[in-house]
């Protein structure tokens, strides 16, 4: 048997240090710094032969006020059932 998947992932990390009150258990509210990741994958797996054998293409979006990043990568595994 033969498996194709898809999958997709995102979230924002929102941070805000204030260099005058690190110590303070409630810092001043302000508009901080904002970063967003989103994940994208595809693959296929297929059962055979006593293992499953995967291939999976994966590319991920980094994005802040300053920088903005892809990355791409393909992944293959193998496991063996026992």
């Amino acid at each position: 048997s033969w498996y194709v998947f898809a999958a997709a992932d995102g979230k924002q990390v929102t941070w805000d240090m204030d260099e005058r009150d690190r110590a303070s258990f409630a810092p001043d509210m302000k508009l901080g710094e904002r970063v967003v990741v989103g994940d994208l994958q595809a693959g296929v797996s297929i059962a055979r032969f006593g293992g499953q054998f995967g291939l999976s293409y994966m590319q991920r979006e980094v994005s802040s006020e300053d920088v903005q990043r892809t990355e791409q990568f393909a992944a293959f595994s193998f496991s063996l059932k026992r």
